[in-house]
């Protein structure tokens, strides 16, 4: 008897303890940017006065014992390893799993991202240059620009103070930003800039404007035929069980030359993450799907896309790839682009011969395929390999894009598979892939072979000849959603990870189920445009 009440009480005191105490909850890290080797502080409640069985897990790996200096309730102190990567962090406890929040590791950053928030206005008073091509490097001198970049911008204005629609800031994706200083900042002139002004814009405001001509000895691009485009993606889960959570990570729709203005309308539910990655970062709890219940989440982002048009003055350009430190990453093989497998490599030298221009070989190329390879109207299995298409002769708008990306990284043009939707006259839209290759002084051209090879798909503008059309030019019915392939990293070691082929998106992972989620189902609805204006 003795011993059946001391069980009820240890149980009892077992249950209470488990139900009153709280999940782990993290309201901030410090510093927001670290190195291997300092110490990051995690604030919150919740984390227990003794670590025990709890710990950190950052970037999908648990943080050692021996890195733990204090470990109480509501504060955190480690040693960051050296090696660790960017990623999400998570305090885990026996009585649950924290919220996720983005860490980003110091040393991995092109630019630091803090700002002075004693800074005045910005003032540009000088540029190196009077005139500069794009991809070319400038200094704007001047002040009040902020210690640190933070969240400020180069925009190049193409002249109308009224209308910023035709604004080019310089990109991210194209390490346009070289040094920020207070008063000096460096930057690369960026794809689609056109002549006329520069100006610098910091949380205090926008600087007055300096004259730039565009110099384009080599080849210009042209932007005509806006459309805005109201995009909605989205997924629905069901059928859960086990009490865990679904990590769903939507698409952020991207900026380009030709793409631009992008702007988040509404996000539901609302987002733990609003940009992880360029994705926008969900949490489902399989409770709230299970049975019949069903759990939607849903994205609407608004979007501006041109027609891009170029014409090129010297069809034999120069090319100077060693001057460029990003070409590399848009020159080497990834997880879909085989670029290094030697059926390409052979292949992309049988067709170049001596030829040495990049544009040229990229026409060889552009050549090559549509004259030997017969494009299927619908998409192969996802488990075929593109390069199989070498072999039977034919292949889908998939295979052709990566198939000629490959073919240019082969060469050492840098290029990159694009994903995103083509939209009709009726506002219905099918996913579909296309690619860039990079000219120097030119920027990014794009290249739709399967739309040069007579993919059937009614266009708002007829073309009369679609093989010249979409080598060089883009009309405005492509909405880019990815541009090159984007590698989510995990935010559990023990996560059940579900990556989704051929789609409107190229990334590594789409969900991600905790481990206590045993099944659930889900379903990715096609890309939705709710108005174009």
């Amino acid at each position: 008897m003795l011993v059946s009440v001391l069980l009820l009480a240890a149980i009892g005191t077992f249950a209470f303890k488990y139900f009153t105490t709280p999940i782990p909850h993290v309201t901030a890290i410090s510093p927001a940017t670290c190195s291997g080797g300092e110490t990051m502080v995690i604030h919150g409640s919740g984390f227990g006065t003794l670590r025990t069985d709890s710990y950190v897990e950052l970037s999908g790996n648990r943080i050692t014992t021996s890195s733990y200096a204090v470990w109480q309730n509501n504060e955190i102190r480690f040693v960051l390893p050296y090696n660790v990567d960017d990623g999400l962090l998570f305090v885990v406890t026996p009585f649950g799993r924290s919220e996720p929040v983005v860490f980003t590791n110091k040393d991995g950053l092109p630019v630091t991202v803090r700002s002075d928030p004693t800074i005045s206005l910005p003032v540009a008073t000088d540029l190196s240059v009077e005139k500069a091509e794009i991809g070319s490097t400038i200094t704007i001198g001047g002040s009040n620009f902020g210690i640190l970049r933070g969240d400020g911008r180069v925009v190049f204005s193409s002249g109308n103070s009224d209308d910023a629609s035709d604004d080019v800031e310089c990109s991210e994706f194209d390490h346009d930003y070289i040094s920020w200083t207070d008063y000096s900042i460096t930057v690369r002139v960026p794809d689609g800039a056109k002549s006329g002004y520069v100006f610098v814009q910091t949380e205090k405001g926008s600087s007055n404007r300096l004259p730039l001509e565009i110099t384009a000895a080599t080849g210009t691009k042209t932007y005509s035929d806006k459309h805005t485009y109201l995009v909605t993606l989205g997924a629905n889960m069901t059928n859960s069980s086990g009490d865990g959570s679904i990590f769903a990570f939507v698409p952020y729709p991207v900026q380009s030359s030709w793409q631009r203005n992008k702007e988040q309308v509404t996000s539901i539910p609302k987002p733990i993450i609003n940009n992880y990655s360029n994705t926008v970062l969900h949490q489902i709890q399989t409770k709230d799907c299970t049975g019949e219940s069903k759990a939607s989440l849903k994205d609407t982002f608004a979007v501006d896309v041109y027609e891009v048009n170029l014409s090129m003055t010297n069809k034999t350009p120069r090319t100077n790839t060693a001057a460029k430190d990003w070409y590399p990453q848009y020159t080497k093989a990834d997880a879909i682009v085989p670029s290094d497998a030697e059926a390409v490599t052979e292949l992309s030298k049988a067709i170049v011969k001596k030829e040495k221009s990049p544009y040229q070989q990229a026409i060889l190329m552009y050549n090559w395929l549509l004259n030997n390879i017969t494009l299927l109207q619908e998409l192969r299995p996802a488990y075929y390999d593109v390069l199989d298409v070498l072999d039977v002769g034919n292949g889908d708008a998939y295979d052709f894009a990566i198939l000629y990306t490959a073919l240019l990284r082969s060469q050492g043009i840098p290029a990159i598979p694009v994903s995103g939707v083509l939209v009709d006259q009726q506002l219905k839209t099918q996913n579909h892939w296309w690619c860039e290759f990079y000219l120097d002084t030119v920027g990014w051209v794009p290249v739709d072979p399967a739309m040069g090879a007579g993919l059937e798909f009614t266009v708002f503008k007829p073309v009369e000849n679609p093989r010249g059309y979409y080598f060089g030019s883009l009309d405005s019915q492509h909405i880019t959603i990815s541009r090159g392939w984007t590698t989510l990293k995990s935010s559990q070691a023990s996560g059940k990870k579900v990556y989704r082929p051929k789609t409107y998106g190229l990334q590594s992972m789409w969900e991600e189920a905790s481990h206590d989620t045993i099944q659930y189902s889900s379903y990715w609805n096609p890309v939705v445009i709710e108005g174009v204006y």
